[in-house]
């Protein structure tokens, strides 16, 4: 008889286990299905890929009238691809953060609403999916508009949602100023135009500052400047030199894209510069850029006519959220730029300021001194001087002077990284970099640091060589797919084993 309680006490025992483990499941499965309309989110990637940055809430407080965001998307699109849903789902968080004051409205950008996107400043786009057949091209739309007050912005087209939060959020932040910042362009090498050899950068910037381009035998910088771009040094007048450092001690902020060396487009050949009004002009910011060639292991290819896709090519170096300094606002979200022969900095202390680097070469760059060559087809000259100057260098660097009016800087070793060199390598996000720096110059520290979506570079991206890479994802693969489960069937054998054993002690 006593057996007998025994088992039907453990069973009972056993049935409120089971009822109690059911229902908490079915208590979470409902609470993850209503996750949305509960309000419940918690985002666990590094990037915060589903979250509004702590700027974009801060910027959305101060909307006091109604601000109207529109986003034009073709039904084509939607069919085609998944990032329309994506967006809107980014845009409601936004009219949820602004309460009554913002309001989102999604349009239909196929039939008539074609024509009203394009007379909204949108720009149609040709996507293509399939194999090459010119039957699967659409024409679509994914643009915004907003508005506020008298004042609009457009983004005239927007394909990925990864950019989306920092291009809105500084659209918003524009049209809730009134004037445009006006910016200083001065060039500081012969033969360069802005207009010709800067063009695609002039055509991002003009659309959020007002664009001041100084002569070059008159550079004196108007009173009402409120940062200055100096693209070039390679044949800095110390008439610049000198009127860029007025500006500075005075308070002034300023984006340097200096050079330590000159290259010959046509032969490829390279030589140092060095020009003392550009290191009078340096000194002031605590920056010093060296005469020499940068190399890294991580680069971008260049066409050589062999290689399809073309060959590795060190002087044009990659960089991305692993090369920059997670705590500055200008690179704390940041993708990477891609540098064209860049120099090293050097950054020196000084008494009244701080500063520091914002983008680092891995610990595998290398540099090149006198004689410089950089042909693509010569790579034993390219690696020459590798094995006795191996190392990590700085790229680009921050100052700021706490004294005084407290100027600001950055310093870019490398001044074609803002060219149209960029179509070379499709490295469109050197003009984000620029676009970042200048919001920082101008104080707007929390619009410098909207973060974007993209993907940060996980554990095994951190292997620089192929094959480790490629060995170490299978091993990863394998641990994860088939050692981790095996595990623990394993173990859930061996504890049913011990549960039956129990149970028959306890029948016996």
């Amino acid at each position: 008889m006593g057996s007998i309680t025994g088992r039907t006490a453990v069973s009972r025992v056993r049935r409120v286990q089971w009822s109690v483990t059911l229902l908490v499941v079915a208590v979470c499965a409902a609470v993850l299905a209503n996750a949305e309309l509960l309000g419940i989110a918690a985002d666990m990637t590094p990037e915060e890929r589903f979250s509004l940055s702590d700027a974009t809430y801060s910027l959305l407080r101060d909307v006091d009238e109604p601000l109207e965001i529109r986003y034009h998307v073709s039904d084509r699109l939607r069919e085609l691809s998944e990032e329309p849903q994506r967006k809107e789902a980014l845009l409601r968080r936004y009219s949820d953060a602004g309460g009554r004051n913002v309001r989102v409205e999604i349009v239909s950008a196929s039939g008539d609403g074609a024509r009203e996107a394009e007379e909204a400043g949108l720009r149609a786009e040709q996507i293509q999916r399939g194999n090459g057949d010119p039957a699967g091209v659409s024409t679509v739309y994914s643009g915004l508009t907003v508005s506020y007050l008298d004042r609009s912005r457009t983004i005239p087209f927007l394909f990925g949602h990864a950019q989306l939060e920092y291009q809105l959020s500084n659209a918003i932040f524009d049209v809730l100023r009134e004037a445009r910042p006006r910016v200083a362009i001065m060039l500081g090498s012969d033969g360069e135009e802005f207009d010709v050899d800067y063009a695609e950068l002039r055509e991002e910037l003009s659309d959020r500052f007002e664009l001041i381009e100084l002569p070059a035998g008159r550079p004196e910088i108007p009173d009402d400047i409120e940062a200055v771009l100096l693209l070039g040094s390679r044949d800095l007048s110390r008439a610049q030199s000198q009127e860029l450092r007025r500006y500075l001690d005075g308070g002034g902020r300023a984006l340097l894209a200096v050079d330590g060396l000159s290259i010959d487009l046509n032969t490829l050949e390279g030589a140092s510069v060095e020009s003392e009004a550009l290191d009078a002009l340096l000194e002031v910011v605590g920056v010093r850029v060296e005469p020499y060639a940068v190399m890294d292991e991580r680069n971008n290819p260049i066409s050589d006519g062999t290689a399809p896709g073309g060959a590795p090519y060190p002087p044009w170096i990659r960089t991305d959220s692993r090369n920059a300094s997670p705590e500055h606002p200008v690179t704390r979200f940041s993708a990477g730029i891609d540098f064209f022969w860049p120099s090293p900095l050097r950054i020196d202390a000084f008494d009244t300021g701080e500063g520091g680097a914002l983008l680092v070469t891995t610990p595998g760059a290398w540099l090149q001194g006198e004689p410089m060559r950089v042909r693509p087809d010569e790579p034993s000259i390219l690696y020459r001087d590798r094995d006795a100057t191996v190392g990590s260098y700085a790229l680009a660097a921050w100052s700021e002077n706490r004294a005084g009016d407290g100027s600001r800087a950055i310093v870019i070793g490398d001044s074609d990284f803002a060219s149209n060199l960029v179509f070379y390598t499709g490295s469109f996000q050197n003009f984000m970099f620029v676009e970042r720096s200048i919001l920082w110059l101008l104080g707007e520290d929390r619009m410098a640091g909207v973060h974007t979506r993209s993907r940060l570079p996980g554990a095994l991206d951190r292997i620089e060589a192929e094959f480790p890479r490629l060995l170490t994802s299978r091993i990863v693969e394998s641990l994860n797919a088939v050692i981790i489960p095996v595990m623990l069937l394993l173990v859930g054998y061996l504890r049913l084993r011990r549960r039956r054993k129990i149970d028959q002690g306890e029948r016996a």
